[in-house]
């Protein structure tokens, strides 16, 4: 019996254990879940929206499923929404060295670009003579009969029959007689038949008129043209020869309007011949023309040169090298026109006082009310600069990475910055807005930078938003040729529709064999091939424009022909490119929509953002793997498809 009680006793006291441990729990559970709660509660307060970690262009108010991909939607916290966290990434220091970024400090420095030119050699226009007849009369005879020969100041020149000349003598021979007041008037109209003082007193000295009289040259140097025959007869005024000085001849170059900004008066210009290699020859730039050349885009300059040697021949081809030097505000000049005098007519005259000009007599000025920009250059600042290979570019946008200041030794902080670029010297950019001196940009690894951003879906370059999604391959530079829909096709097809004439789509059909074959071999690094093929191309659209009647396609073919005259200027593949294959292109394009082609390729327009340094640029190919012709090897698959063309059955 006292076991019994014992028994009921011990399961008792359990019972109670158990109640008290569960009511224990039951107390923890509710504060655990009210705290769970009220984190619960925190956390959604600071969520700015919902968005998959695949599709980061999603953006929903509430929690739930990815309606692309139904993966469950993460939060973004205002916490982390800034555009300073948003767009950096963190290195440890084994993915840096991984990546191989390396830094360099921006810095402000005086940097140097070369424009390269080319032009022709041109006559002096300023020292060009003509000999005139100054009066009616028959010539017969022409002592230089040919051109070339050099003359100098007083060598007979033209032997001249004239009526008027042989009375205006007899007039002044009479006055002499009569020892009239009227002699001063004859003798001075026999000088203004251009009678020298000399020939007047051997009239005078002979007592009789003479039947010819001869004409004298004013001035030295070569005769370029003759411009009558012997045994015609002139009128007062006509020209009769053209006599150039060879010992100054002008440098006419052409000058490209994306250079224009760097060229002005007074830089030194280094140039050379074909004809004479490893001469070299300096001359001055004096006069930017204020007009453009819109067949060529070009812009002429014109350099005075000293040829006393008369090494230089007007109408050789030269290559010329400006060296500019840039400031804060653009190119420095670096002479000092701060005392200087110029004649507004004739530049090429700098005093270091006041005065006349000597050519022709107008008052000199100061050189900064003449010439714009130009001035001393002790005041100019440097600018600041960054190298070439720290901005990606695309489009109009630029972007560095810049280190920040980390807390910890171990880790590095990457920011994406967008800055405006000011023009391109030599291996370095100036820096317009968006950093300062001192800033460490990433000069190498950018582009890896760029691509985990990207991944990450962060603000970078292809994605400034940070909402582009996941890219491939090199960063979005190397965009992949993908296929177009057939919406796009429509879209093109129904743009290239226009009345051209089956015989003009077969006619152009060489155009474009010979044009995707420069296109390939631009691609494989080929300069050769591509030379040769653009010779071909020439001779193609000669035969095409000899059988064709469109006007419109006869004006697109003339058009190719003026990019083409500019081979003789290309001195090597980089110049294939930019001088002759970027303005075909554009050319090419234009055919392909307005006459179409006829064979069984479909012709694909691709773009780059990356060509004209991230303005962008245009080829057609005839097939949809990207070969880019502009880099070639260096970035072959940097393009896409930006529209399709469809054959002409």
């Amino acid at each position: 019996m006292k076991w019994h009680l014992s028994n009921t006793s011990w399961k008792y006291k359990i019972a109670i254990i158990v109640l008290i441990l569960m009511g224990f729990i039951a107390v923890k559970y509710v504060f655990r879940s009210n705290n769970e709660h009220q984190h619960k509660q925190e956390e959604i307060a600071t969520v700015k929206y919902w968005t998959c970690s695949m599709h980061p262009q999603i953006k929903l108010p509430k929690p739930g499923k990815c309606p692309i991909c139904a993966m469950n939607l993460i939060p973004v916290s205002n916490e982390n929404t800034s555009v300073e966290s948003v767009s950096e990434l963190v290195l440890s220091e084994a993915a840096r060295s991984r990546a191989k970024v390396t830094t360099q400090a921006v810095k402000r420095k005086f940097v140097e670009t070369t424009i390269s030119l080319s032009g022709k050699v041109a006559y002096d226009e300023t020292r060009l003579s003509y000999i005139t007849s100054w009066i009616d009369g028959r010539i017969d005879r022409l002592f230089v009969d040919y051109t070339g020969i050099t003359v100098s100041k007083g060598d007979h020149m033209v032997y001249i029959y004239s009526p008027e000349l042989l009375s205006a003598q007899e007039e002044y021979l009479e006055t002499l007689r009569a020892n009239t007041i009227s002699q001063s008037s004859a003798k001075e109209k026999l000088r203004l038949f251009g009678i020298t003082d000399e020939q007047i007193k051997e009239i005078e000295k002979k007592g009789i008129p003479r039947e010819h009289m001869t004409i004298y040259s004013p001035v030295g140097g070569v005769v370029v043209s003759k411009h009558v025959n012997q045994g015609v007869y002139v009128k007062t005024g006509t020209k009769i020869y053209t006599i150039a000085d060879l010992e100054h001849v002008w440098v006419i170059l052409d000058l490209y309007e994306s250079d224009a900004r760097f060229v002005q008066y007074g830089q030194k210009v280094i140039f050379e011949t074909e004809s004479l290699p490893g001469e070299k020859f300096e001359g001055t730039v004096v006069f930017v023309h204020p007009t453009m050349d819109e067949g060529t885009r070009t812009i002429k300059v014109r350099v005075n040169v000293s040829n006393e040697k008369k090494l230089l021949k007007p109408g050789m081809f030269i290559r010329a090298n400006i060296f500019v030097s840039i400031g804060e505000h653009g190119p420095r000049n670096k002479t000092n026109y701060a005392d200087k005098w110029i004649c507004p007519m004739h530049l090429e005259v700098l005093k270091s006082h006041s005065g006349n000009c000597p050519i022709c007599g107008m008052k000199l000025k100061k050189a900064e009310d003449v010439l714009e920009g130009v001035s001393g250059v002790e005041k100019e600042l440097p600018p600041l600069v960054i190298p070439v290979s720290a901005p990606l570019i695309t489009g109009k946008r630029a972007v560095v990475y810049v280190e920040k200041d980390s807390i910890k030794d171990t880790e590095s902080i990457y920011e994406g910055r967008e800055i405006i670029l000011g023009p391109r010297a030599g291996d370095y950019y100036i820096v317009k807005a968006g950093l300062k001196e001192g800033d460490k940009v990433v000069t190498k690894g950018n582009f890896k930078i760029d691509s985990a951003l990207q991944i990450e879906a962060k603000p970078s370059m292809m994605n400034p938003d940070g909402s582009g999604g996941k890219q491939t391959g090199h960063a979005g530079h190397q965009m992949g040729a993908n296929k177009p829909n057939k919406k796009q096709s429509k879209k093109v097809e129904k743009k290239s529709h226009r009345k051209s004439t089956a015989e003009d789509v077969t006619y152009v059909s060489p155009v474009y064999k010979r044009y995707f074959s420069i296109q390939k071999s631009l691609s494989e690094d080929n300069y050769k091939k591509a030379f040769d093929a653009i010779n071909v191309l020439g001779k193609e659209i000669i035969n095409v424009k000899k059988n064709i009647t469109d006007s419109k396609l006869k004006t697109i073919l003339s058009e190719m022909e003026d990019v083409l005259v500019h081979k003789e200027h290309v001195q090597d593949i980089n110049g294939f490119r930019s001088m002759l294959f970027g303005p075909l292109s554009n050319k090419i394009i234009e055919l392909e929509e307005i006459v179409g082609h006829k064979n069984k390729n479909i012709h694909y327009k691709m773009f780059c953002p990356m060509i004209n340094e991230g303005q962008g640029g245009l080829w057609l190919q005839n097939d949809d793997k990207v070969q880019n012709p502009y880099y070639g090897k260096d970035m072959i698959s940097c393009g896409e498809i930006q529209d399709t063309y469809y054959s002409k059955k």
